[in-house]
């Protein structure tokens, strides 16, 4: 994790093939400060092979964050409510930089 992200708690894991020696996943987690907006962000990117204009890359196939937030949380007139969110990305259509 970043040393400049606001957080008290931060944690990474990396998944390397042993054959290759690349990174296949990316997990970080992070509980932020009580008075942030969002509390806490899990997040894990896989990376596997892609072939882009017949060139083999290795690039983020899939990611899957999980966050928790305070809707409203800096409104102090108002009783805030936890909401957990989680979001499903696939990355697909890859293109060169400047083929679009």
């Amino acid at each position: 994790c970043l040393s400049d992200w606001s957080s008290d708690v931060c944690s990474s894991d990396l998944f390397i093939n042993p054959d290759t020696g690349l990174v296949v996943r990316v997990i970080t987690r992070a509980e932020m400060k009580p008075t942030d907006l969002v509390l806490r962000e899990d997040r894990r990117i896989d990376y596997g092979s892609v072939v882009v204009a017949g060139k083999a890359y290795l690039l983020p196939r899939f990611s899957v964050t999980a966050m928790v937030a305070v809707p409203n949380g800096d409104n102090n007139t108002v009783t805030s409510t936890i909401r957990h969110t989680f979001f499903l990305a696939s990355y697909q259509n890859y293109k060169l930089a400047g083929t679009f």
